[in-house]
């Protein structure tokens, strides 16, 4: 079973994400610039830059930043720890797919 993951965001407005970028919500929910990634098997792959996701993590691991497809929160721990031990893959990067 695959998942995949998206920033939290609030409804309706423009929004300064985690990594500080703009964001004004649509309802595209594979839009890249909410699109974290996709889980699959022990694979991540990748819809933005690892490292600016991670330093949001890092900058939230007791709140909730994260959302699943299924609608389950994740904080950055719970992310950092969903993703441990997964291979990474980034050729998926600023583009749309789920």
């Amino acid at each position: 079973m695959s998942t995949n993951f998206y920033w939290k965001l609030p409804f309706p407005d423009e929004v300064t994400l985690p990594t500080g970028a703009r964001y004004r919500y649509d309802s595209t929910t594979d839009d890249p610039e909410i699109h974290i990634g996709k889980s699959f098997m022990r694979t991540f792959s990748w819809a933005q830059q690892p490292a600016l996701v991670r330093a949001a993590c890092e900058e939230n691991m007791d709140k909730v930043v994260f959302i699943s497809e299924y609608h389950q929160p994740f904080t950055g721990r719970e992310f950092l720890d969903y993703i441990k031990g997964s291979e990474y893959r980034t050729d998926h990067i600023g583009t749309m797919f789920s």
